[in-house]
């Protein structure tokens, strides 16, 4: 192998590049051991649930307030894994809301976080007042939860107190005042209706007529085959309820276009099926790199050199908590991929010899820069894709070559530089 001519001395020892390039794997390194890799759905298992607004005149306003009634609801769970997106078609301009939780179940999802969450209470056609009159729920001291059985079947009843507004107040001792009084309570219940569907009606007591009464009580039953089954209905049902009054009530209802429920025992095969054809990949790579380089020290740098951009690319996916499915693998993949050709591209274009240096080195720069170039814009219709799947995909590979180019390229022209210079010196 024939190596250029150098002029003067070339040390890595006092190089910054190269020991910016290990500072950043010490650090990479520390991140990946203490922080470990998150990984998607397709892989740790979960539920997915795609709902598109019936709406269709929907400002990106209205969407970011639903994204975050979706959120608050979560919240009422104590959930902060779960993500939430949305993303709007390219073809016919839908919208389409991406819902992935690692613990709730497809069919909860539907039912409590899709439900648009129009909340009233009615005393007979008239209105009361409806959830944006709510000013405060769970407010006040609430009684000990009861629980009995009837039969076979355990029912426990709990009560949820709410704080209405003043003019909501002043409906309600209105609406009673026209009211008949039967013994101790009024002739007409308090109905509660979420999207149109009765949850529960209480009796009104006859003090109360025409009373501008602004603490309002819900009870809410929850029941099973056992005392124990019954209390989670129950604390299901309560949460329920309560997120939705918390977060508010969506502008649209929604259309379930999807669910899918995904084991994590097959992501967990998933991802050693990943592992191994990237492992496969990579001893083919080196094999193809040390036929073209016989030369040790040239290809354990082009080696490390590809280590280096593996290793930075997730430990920014461990400090960010990104989520890696197995498009994203994909992409770390073909970043590898990518990583090679420039790598080769600069060494036969550096140790050319009927070119001065600096015009080598120029040249192969000017080659990696438009592959990279290049590469991302080919990435970028797919970052922005209502295909969001590809979107990991995407992302990985233009990080991926984003590093090659400014961090890892660099240092190995370093390398390469030094490596010519030692092999010629060996040769005076």
């Amino acid at each position: 192998m024939k190596f250029l001519k150098m002029k003067k001395e070339v040390s890595i020892k006092r190089s910054f590049r190269v020991w910016t390039l290990a500072f950043l794997l010490i650090v990479s390194l520390f991140i990946l051991l203490s922080k470990g890799l998150q990984f998607g759905m397709d892989i740790s298992g979960g539920s997915i649930v795609v709902l598109k607004p019936n709406a269709t005149n929907l400002t990106d306003k209205d969407l970011e307030k639903i994204k975050t009634v979706f959120e608050m609801r979560f919240n009422t769970y104590g959930l902060s894994d779960v993500n939430i997106y949305y993303v709007r078609s390219l073809t016919d301009n839908s919208v389409y809301f991406y819902i992935e939780s690692p613990t709730l179940s497809p069919d909860y999802i539907k039912e409590f976080i899709a439900k648009q969450g129009y909340f009233v209470a009615k005393i007979g056609n008239e209105t009361v007042f409806t959830g944006d009159d709510v000013e405060c729920v769970g407010c006040g001291s609430v009684p000990p939860t009861k629980c009995f059985q009837n039969g076979s079947v355990w029912y426990c009843v709990k009560q949820l107190p709410l704080r209405i507004s003043e003019k909501a107040a002043e409906r309600f001792a209105n609406i009673t005042s026209k009211l008949a009084t039967i013994g101790d309570r009024l002739n007409e219940t308090i109905d509660f209706y979420l999207d149109n569907k009765l949850i529960t009606n209480l009796t009104i007591a006859a003090n109360l007529k025409g009373t501008p009464a602004r603490n309002v009580v819900i009870n809410l039953v929850g029941k099973g085959k056992t005392k124990d089954e019954a209390l989670m209905d129950l604390n299901k049902e309560v949460k329920m309820i309560k997120g939705l009054l918390e977060s508010g009530s969506i502008p649209t209802k929604f259309e379930i276009v999807s669910s899918t429920k995904l084991s994590p025992k097959l992501g967990s095969e998933f991802l050693a099926n990943a592992v191994l054809i990237g492992a496969i990949a990579v001893l083919a790579i080196a094999l193809i790199i040390y036929l073209k380089y016989p030369y040790l020290p040239l290809f354990f740098s082009i080696m490390f050199s590809l280590l280096s951009e593996v290793i930075l690319i997730l430990a920014f996916a461990s400090l960010i908590r990104w989520n890696l499915d197995l498009a994203s693998l994909a992409g770390i993949i073909v970043a590898i991929g990518t990583g090679v050709d420039d790598l080769i591209v600069m060494t036969d274009q550096i140790l050319r010899r009927h070119h001065k240096f600096e015009k080598r080195v120029k040249e192969a720069y000017t080659l990696v820069l438009f592959s990279w170039i290049t590469t991302t814009l080919a990435m970028l219709p797919l970052l922005f894709s209502e295909f969001v799947f590809l979107r990991g995909f995407a992302l990985t590979t233009i990080l991926g070559i984003t590093i090659g180019v400014f961090i890892t390229r660099p240092v190995y022209k370093e390398i390469l530089t030094w490596l010519a210079y030692k092999l010629e010196k060996s040769r005076v």
